[in-house]
């Protein structure tokens, strides 16, 4: 299928380009849908792993890529991040694969079961700019950590 983006009047420069990795179909295309629907975010493609995304990356060149952490290694994340902003996707008890993506070079996180059209667009244009997006649960959790390894740190002294 070819996607053709025509630029409207007043729109500056080119649309964002997104892919996605995600193991569940129905979720890439509930996203797909979201996207499609946004004049300056152009869906350059999707498929269920890292590895494939990975093979497909150079060619698709996408600003963005959405990824499942349970559908890509932190390593192939760290790979997807050289070339793409990051922003990872997880559902409930998935924080450790969150952070390890994070320390990977991902950008940013979205929590699968909470996420919503909004906030998935306005997550996708940050990313693009360079800017890093977590859900206060996320940044609460990480906090929690930092403070536990000073604690440690300081019990070490």
């Amino acid at each position: 299928m070819v996607q053709i983006h025509l630029l409207l009047e007043g729109e500056v420069g080119d649309p964002i380009r997104v892919a996605i990795v995600d193991d569940e179909g129905g979720f890439r295309q509930v996203v797909r849908g979201w996207l499609d629907g946004a004049d300056d975010i152009l869906m350059v493609g999707d498929t269920r792993s890292g590895q494939e995304m990975l093979r497909w990356l150079h060619e698709m060149r996408p600003d963005v890529v959405l990824v499942d952490v349970a559908a890509a290694s932190a390593a192939q994340v760290r790979e997807m991040a050289a070339c793409a902003g990051v922003i990872v996707l997880h559902g409930a008890g998935q924080e450790p694969l969150v952070l390890e993506a994070l320390r990977a070079g991902a950008l940013g996180h979205l929590e699968k079961q909470d996420v919503r059209p909004p906030q998935v667009l306005a997550a996708i244009r940050a990313v693009s700019r360079g800017q890093a997006v977590l859900s206060p649960r996320l940044a609460g959790h990480i906090l929690n950590e930092v403070a536990q390894e000073y604690r440690k740190g300081n019990e070490k002294q």
